[in-house]
């Protein structure tokens, strides 16, 4: 609750960003979701209280307020996750929908669930966003599964659980994304485990904890994937270690 915390690797020193609320050049708020280096080298941070741009040099907090209302062109205050697109533009994951932010302040469209459009954005509570090795943005939800944007036509393909379907996801709850070296995604599929979406052959496999298989996942609450240098991949779970 203490705001940002920057770690000399070498000594260990620290130094922390506090925020409060007569302190307007430390973080917009206490609690920071998600941080972002883009290409510039820039600072972006995730806040419950919109985006933070951390100037290093200068120790200073530059703040966009993000409009909560529903008919502005920026979504609700709260970034969870933060990516690059190909040019200087962010993607940011809020509580209430996608946002294409321009930096520079000329261009904000957002991206909401419409529940008459199966092309729309699956869910509008994003947990984590993930810009893969082909450019595709991939979209993780609470409640409403994984979504595919599609460049070229602005829109989104809809991955959801369906009961009785195999192939489908194990939950329409996505904590995490992450990409293995061979381009496959990977899902942490909240309370269920993860799913592999098999790009050869469009197929999704699961994995879950099995109590009388010590091999097998040891929570089915996973929060985090992350791969390594020697292709294997690390899972952090909720209340099952890692």
């Amino acid at each position: 609750r203490e705001g940002l915390v920057l770690i000399d690797p070498e000594t260990f020193m620290y130094k922390v960003n506090s925020w409060s609320e007569s302190n307007t050049l430390g973080p917009s708020h206490m609690r920071l979701n998600c941080i972002f280096i883009d290409s510039a080298q820039d600072i972006w941070i995730g806040t419950e209280a919109g985006l933070d741009k951390y100037d290093l040099v200068n120790n200073t907090f530059y703040h966009f307020k993000l409009s909560a209302d529903a008919d502005a062109s920026l979504s609700d205050v709260a970034v969870q996750s933060i990516v690059s697109d190909k040019g200087d533009g962010l993607w940011l994951g809020t509580r209430n929908g996608l946002v294409h932010f321009n930096p520079k302040g000329n261009l904000n469209i957002r991206y909401l669930n419409d529940r008459e459009d199966s092309t729309s954005l699956g869910g509008n509570d994003i947990w984590h966003l993930l810009v893969d090795s082909k450019e595709r943005l991939w979209i993780a939800t609470d409640k409403g599964g994984l979504s595919l944007y599609n460049a070229q036509t602005d829109s989104f393909i809809q991955y959801k659980n369906k009961p009785g379907l195999e192939s489908s996801l194990t939950s329409n709850v996505i904590r995490t994304i992450a990409e293995d070296q061979n381009g496959d995604i990977w899902l942490g599929a909240y309370p269920a485990g993860i799913d592999f979406f098999d790009q050869s052959s469009v197929g999704i496999l699961s994995y879950t904890n099995d109590v009388q298989d010590e091999m097998s996942l040891s929570h089915n609450s996973v929060l985090a994937i992350d791969e390594d240098h020697r292709g294997n991949l690390w899972l952090g779970t909720d209340s099952g270690g890692l």
